[in-house]
């Protein structure tokens, strides 16, 4: 067969128009991209909004079961509310008999440690139940406020018949070398039920651990959401 130039001029640009269809082109390939871009732009909202549902729902089965171990603890002191000195609730709990989780140790998933140093506590006695995992701050920080007084859900204070603020945990003070409680933790029976028990601790304003909601424990052991602008 002939091979002449004129046949081997003439085969060039198939060859050519081969290897275009082969490849990408500048316009296509910033076309994909802009695509992606499009695509990630839509996804990672729907993402970020998924994981905080999944936070959210995590942190109200930390309180429910928190509720748990109250109720339990309750019953088994003739009606009577655990007694609070501090009003921060850290997942790392320290031997101060003031700290809320001292009262409650035997309902819930955590040993009594030996030491006062709470960095020493890291990892050993922990308890997942006061870890909000929504929670902006440093590990070991304290995630859940525990109300010291009788909150409604907008955030007044219930007064009492003497027209004082009602403390549903009592008082665990320390005076000298010797702790006391003064008053003592009221019957849960007593407290309305509506009141607000333990709720969410922000890091901060601008970074709150659940956009537009606080997870809320109330005295009646349901769990619920507080808004809040933020």
């Amino acid at each position: 067969m002939s091979t002449s130039p004129l046949f081997r001029a003439a085969s060039r640009p198939r060859h050519t128009e081969l290897r275009s269809k082969l490849g990408f082109t500048l316009v296509e390939l910033l076309s994909v991209i802009a695509v992606i871009g499009i695509l990630a732009a839509i996804l990672f909202p729907a993402l970020a909004k998924a994981r905080e549902s999944v936070n959210s729902s995590k942190c109200a089965g930390n309180l429910r079961q928190d509720g748990i171990a109250i109720q339990t603890y309750v019953s088994d002191n003739k009606g009577s509310l655990p007694v609070g000195g501090f009003w921060t609730i850290s997942p790392y709990f320290t031997a101060d008999t003031r700290n809320f989780q001292n009262s409650i140790l035997p309902y819930i998933s955590m040993q009594k440690p030996t030491s006062w140093n709470t960095a020493s506590l890291v990892g050993k006695a922990y308890s997942g139940t006061f870890d909000c995992p929504g929670y902006k701050g440093s590990v070991g920080d304290t995630c859940y406020t525990l109300q010291r007084y009788v909150t409604a859900s907008d955030g007044t204070q219930i007064m009492g018949p003497d027209g004082k603020p009602i403390q549903p945990w009592g008082w665990r003070y320390q005076g000298g070398s010797q702790f006391y409680t003064n008053p003592q933790p009221l019957k849960h029976s007593v407290v309305p039920p509506d009141a607000i028990a333990i709720i969410d601790r922000d890091f901060s304003a601008t970074q709150p651990n659940h956009p537009g909601h606080k997870n809320a424990l109330y005295f009646d052991w349901h769990v619920g959401r507080v808004a809040v602008n933020n």
